[in-house]
């Protein structure tokens, strides 16, 4: 494997189980991101599924540490996901993606593209956990279902809490 790689991190307001199952559980990753074929278990092979933009890409789930690690590959790269409990309410997740070779004449622009996409999934997974939405615009639409508004959200939090 290469050298080079991306990093992204970011502080989400939820608890290191929550932030896990929000990852490797199908039901609640299509919430914020892909629909996927099955739980990520080590050794198996799922694929996940963009319905918003009808793709779809096998991914082999290559170690999963409960509330740990993930590690998959996908396209030619390796991802490892690290969770790490900053308190019991707030967690650090880390995506690290290997793969890239400096001397593709592309390189920055697959660097930047790979960037923008980890913002904006984990900023998807800390708007679904962090603030009880689903900032996948598509499942509204897909469920015939209009999307809640701040104070529907409000009053779901205060009655059962957070989201989990």
């Amino acid at each position: 494997m290469s050298d080079l790689y991306n990093l992204t991190k970011m502080k989400i307001a939820s608890p290191v189980e929550n932030v896990f199952e929000a990852i490797v559980d199908p039901e609640k990753m299509s919430n914020y991101w892909f629909s996927g074929s099955g739980r990520l278990i080590q050794g198996e092979t799922i694929t996940w599924r963009y319905e918003e933009y009808n793709a779809e890409v096998e991914i082999n789930v290559q170690e999963v540490e409960a509330h740990r690690k993930i590690v998959f590959s996908w396209g030619g790269s390796v991802v490892t996901i690290t969770l790490e409990e900053q308190d019991p309410a707030t967690t650090i997740i880390e995506v690290k993606e290997e793969g890239f070779t400096k001397d593709d004449p592309e390189l920055i622009s697959k660097l930047l593209d790979n960037k923008e996409g980890w913002v904006y999934v984990l900023t998807c997974l800390k708007g679904y956990l962090d603030h009880l939405m689903y900032p996948n615009p598509f499942n509204f639409y897909k469920y015939g279902i209009k999307a809640p508004t701040s104070d529907e959200v409000e009053g779901v939090q205060k009655i059962y809490g957070k989201l989990y």
